[in-house]
C-alpha cells in the first residue's frame, strides 16, 4: 500500500512540474503529426503492384490538347496512371494502338 502511494504521489509532482503553455505545445503538435499522417495516406492511395498478367489494353485521352494514344499490359496499370496522374482514360479497340504515343512512358 505505502508503495501504491508512493507512486501517485510521484505521478502527481511529475505533472504539476509541466507547464500549461507545454501541454498546449504537446497536444498542437499531436495534432499536426496526426493531420500529417492522415494527409499522407490519402495521397498515396494509388495501388503500388499490379499483377504481372499480360492483357493489353489501349486507351487515349487529350492531354494539354494533344490526343495520346497508349497501350497498357493490363487494366490495373491504366487504373494506377489514372489516379497518379489524373488523366482519364478512354477505352479504344486495340488495334488503335498499334502505334502508341511517344509519350506514353511519361504517364504510367
Amino acid at each position: 500500500m505505502l508503495i501504491k502511494a508512493h507512486h501517485v504521489v510521484t505521478i502527481s509532482q511529475t505533472d504539476s512540474h509541466i507547464s500549461p503553455k507545454m501541454k498546449s505545445f504537446f497536444v498542437i503538435f499531436g495534432v499536426l503529426l496526426i493531420s500529417t499522417q492522415i494527409a499522407a495516406q490519402t495521397t498515396s492511395g494509388c495501388p503500388e503492384i499490379c499483377p504481372a498478367v499480360y492483357s493489353p489494353v489501349c486507351v487515349e485521352a487529350t492531354i494539354n490538347g494533344k490526343l495520346v494514344r497508349c497501350l497498357f499490359s493490363n487494366s490495373c496499370q491504366v487504373g494506377v496512371s489514372t489516379c497518379r496522374r489524373g488523366i482519364n482514360w478512354c477505352k479504344q479497340n486495340e488495334e488503335k494502338c498499334e502505334k502508341s504515343s511517344p509519350t506514353c512512358s511519361q504517364y504510367r
